[in-house]
């Protein structure tokens, strides 16, 4: 099977490979080339990961050999900042948010899984390689891009950074949900960056199957699918 890939790198030689068409499905690497060879794996990885949370997927059988066709390449002078590839810039059906928004409850699932029982010290904010620190990481993450659409109800940093996590889902889901159909293909500008609903989405997919992967590797645990290297983590 082919799949159309979208690469983006900085002058830093930091590296990343989208497949636009699986939003969340990435790998980064040091160079492009390697970034790609990575997405070999990260494919399969990806289709197995919608398996194990009983979505409809390809097995191994039919998904037959991985080809990569890289459509479209944007090299960023500034490290740190993330593509809006035109190949993103057509708005998304009411069905294809749908779709990823029922993905972020997987990879929420992912999450939970792996900190849930930890005790109350583990999950304390603190420095940014630590457990707490990266959740708290992903909650002001994730409000910082859903405020990028667009005025929100404000949410309040919670002590317990799953609290903050929940809270910050659920804000997140009902604005995404609540925008008219013409805001799924406004283009809006922040910080340097181009976004949209597609974008958007997109980052909050590889955002956090990066960062759980990365407490993955902290706890000593491997993910089912190993879909990402924690040691490659872009932040």
């Amino acid at each position: 099977m082919r799949y159309a890939v979208c690469l983006e790198s900085d002058t830093a030689g930091w590296s990343m490979a989208h497949v636009p068409d699986l939003p969340g499905c990435y790998a980064t690497a040091d160079d492009p080339w390697t970034a790609l060879q990575a997405l070999l794996a990260a494919i399969p990885a990806y289709w197995a990961w919608l398996r194990r949370h009983g979505a409809p997927a390809p097995g191994p059988a039919g998904l037959g050999e991985v080809s990569l066709g890289v459509i479209e390449t944007v090299q960023s002078d500034t490290p740190g900042l993330h593509a809006l590839f035109e190949y993103e810039v057509a708005p998304l059906s009411r069905q294809a948010v749908a779709g990823c928004l029922e993905r972020l409850t997987y990879t929420r699932r992912d999450l939970l899984g792996l900190v849930g029982d930890l005790p109350p010290d583990r999950l304390a904010p603190g420095p940014a390689e630590t457990v707490g620190g990266i959740l708290a990481h992903l909650a002001a993450t994730e409000q910082a891009y859903t405020g990028l659409l667009g005025p929100a109800p404000p949410v309040a940093t919670a002590a317990d950074p799953l609290d903050w996590l929940a809270t910050v889902r659920a804000a997140a889901v009902e604005q995404i949900g609540s925008l008219p159909d013409d805001d799924y293909g406004r283009i809006f500008l922040y910080g340097g960056e181009r976004w949209n609903v597609r974008k958007l989405l997109r980052r909050l997919l590889e955002h956090e199957r990066e960062h759980t992967a990365q407490i993955a590797g902290l706890l000593g645990v491997a993910l089912p699918e190993s879909e990402v290297d924690y040691r490659q983590v872009c932040g």
